[in-house]
């Protein structure tokens, strides 16, 4: 998972950005809208990725990297003041 980074997150760089949006069929300009409620297009690519990972791809050779990505996610959250509703 070459966009993964070390830390469990999903890298914000343009690169990623677009090929996430496209493997989930969402528009560049919703992930922008998404990334400063979220305040972190990282954190709004990684809750992507877990979500498409667990839907297509939850599959025992996943689990450490789905493990790392939740991990980052509620770090990340609990940084930016996040809570569970505001994902939804």
């Amino acid at each position: 998972m070459g966009l993964q980074q070390t830390d469990g997150s999903w890298s914000s760089i343009e690169a990623s950005k677009i090929l996430i949006a496209s493997a989930v069929n969402i528009s560049e300009k919703i992930l922008g809208e998404l990334s400063i409620k979220m305040k972190s297009l990282s954190l709004v690519l990684t809750i992507i990725m877990v979500a498409w990972f667990e839907k297509h791809h939850n599959n025992p050779e996943y689990q450490l990297l789905l493990r790392k990505a939740k991990g980052w996610i509620t770090k990340s959250m609990k940084a930016n003041e996040l809570n569970q509703e505001s994902i939804k």
